[in-house]
């Protein structure tokens, strides 16, 4: 099915200026005429209250605040425009650690770089589509995680 994107505000974080530009322009090119991009979580954070988003895309390694954190800042702070807003956190580093360590922290969807049109398009349809359900507890994420992540070794990658 085909969607009008041409309404959703995005909010692209990425601290790499080319990236940046060529994620932007898939957006442009899939109809989302309304990205604000940011190079870090922490300029991300200073707009939330000009720009609320419909979407998020972030990168996961930036600096001084990076995607995780973010991400974590949208789920629980009071100042978060919306702890549901969807978020695809783009990656580099796909081990399964790092993809528990980001579902716990709330994104919806994980991106694997290098990524292209179609499966950030994927992504997309994919938070419409099949949008996973949001959970919050206070025991959410402590020992439940450590136990998880004490069952893969260090660096083992999803195949």
């Amino acid at each position: 099915m085909a969607y009008n994107l041409e309404h959703v505000q995005v909010q692209l974080i990425e601290d790499n200026r080319n990236m940046r530009a060529l994620v932007k322009a898939m957006l442009n090119a899939l109809g989302m005429k309304s990205v604000r991009d940011y190079a870090n979580g922490q300029q991300a954070q200073a707009a939330v209250e000009e720009f609320t988003p419909d979407l998020i895309i972030t990168d996961w390694m930036m600096a001084p605040v990076d995607g995780l954190e973010y991400t974590k800042f949208i789920r629980s702070d009071i100042d978060s425009p919306d702890i549901f807003t969807p978020i695809i956190l783009m990656t580099g580093h796909t081990e399964k650690w790092r993809i528990i360590t980001a579902r716990d922290a709330g994104v919806n969807e994980l991106l694997a770089k290098p990524i292209s049109a179609k499966t950030l398009y994927d992504r997309i349809l994919a938070v419409i589509e099949k949008p996973r359900p949001f959970v919050r507890t206070k025991s959410f994420g402590s020992s439940t995680f450590q136990m998880e992540l004490n069952r893969f070794p260090s660096g083992a990658a999803i195949r």
